[in-house]
Parts: structure tokens; sequence; C-alpha cells
């Protein structure tokens, strides 16, 4: 059971088992200045908190989930807004392309921060997986769980001029109101 997090879309230590281990995990989010631990699993570091909330493990239990928080925290907002242009932000539920698309962005930022990958093998993952977002974006990847604009407002939500540019019904025929106004 992995420890809980403060993410909308990556509420577990667990979530992260899609794209590593925990011992990965925990290397990946080890601060070489701070405590140490010989432990390799989030079950372990637990156990060892809750015996002793004053030991190394419990500082460095509480280091990870920090480290891990603000990495996820940076990344959601750019998982919502690959899908802002057709989805209520946040994504409720939580499709799980927007949870592996937020799991596997948030690993490699991880790894970056730890030095285990260049800064440019990093971009080019993060390139494949911006493609994905686009997908997302323009609607060639739908996601089956996340509740649509026009679900959630009740708003008739289309397309003019393409994916990029997107209106509701009512913002238009308020322009128009105003345009015919003299507004």
């Amino acid at each position: 059971m992995g420890s809980p997090l403060a993410g909308r879309y990556i509420t577990s230590t667990d979530d992260f088992l899609a794209v590593t281990d925990e011992k990965s995990l925990i290397e990946a989010t080890d601060d070489p200045r701070g405590p140490e631990t010989d432990l390799e699993s989030f079950d372990e570091l637990e156990a060892a908190a809750t015996a002793d909330p004053d030991s190394d493990e419990a500082a460095v239990l509480a280091q990870i989930i920090d480290v891990i928080d603000r990495v996820v925290g940076s990344v959601e907002p750019i998982i919502e807004a690959f899908g802002a242009t057709r989805y209520a932000i946040p994504f409720a539920p939580v499709d799980p392309t927007v949870k592996s698309l937020a799991v596997r962005w948030a690993w490699i930022d991880l790894q970056e921060r730890r030095g285990t990958i260049t800064t440019d093998d990093a971009e080019r993952k993060r390139d494949s997986l911006r493609a994905i977002g686009d997908r997302i974006s323009d609607g060639r990847i739908v996601l089956q769980s996340a509740l649509t604009v026009e679900e959630v407002t009740g708003d008739d939500v289309f397309a003019h001029g393409g994916a990029t540019r997107r209106f509701s019904q009512a913002i238009f025929d308020g322009q128009s109101a105003n345009y015919r106004s003299g507004r």
C-alpha cells in the first residue's frame, strides 16, 4: 500500500508503479544532503516512521512525499491545460489516460531532478507526452470518463474555425447582442 499524495490525479505513490518500482522512486526523490535509509519500500518506511516518528526513516518518508507532491503540483496544471478546451477541469472522474499522462510526466521530472536522465532526454520524452496531450486537446483522443464542458455547464459548445477556437453558444449569443446594440 503506497503513501497518500496531495494530487488530484496522482493520489498515491502506488500510481508510479506503472512506470517504475518503489526503490527507484525512493532513489529519485532522495536528497543526498538529508537523512538516509536503507529501506526500499514505502511499507517499510511507513512502518519505521510509525514505530519511531523521530527516526531517519520518518524524515526520509516526509521528504519523499514533499518532493513528489511538489512535482505532482507542477505537473497537474500542464495536464489540465491539454483538456481544458473540451473537458471540465479538474477532470472528474479521473480518466485513466489523464492519470497515465500525469504519472509519466511527473516521473520524467523526478528523474531529471535527480540527474538520472539528461535535460535533452527529458525534453524528448515530454515532447512525446505533449503529442498525446495535443490529441486530447483536439479530440483525436477521447477521454471516456471525464465530463465535457457541455455536460457540466449545460451549454452547447461548438467549434468555430477549427479545434483551436472554441466558443459557447451563450457567449456567442451575448457577443452578437452586444454587437447589434453597439456596445
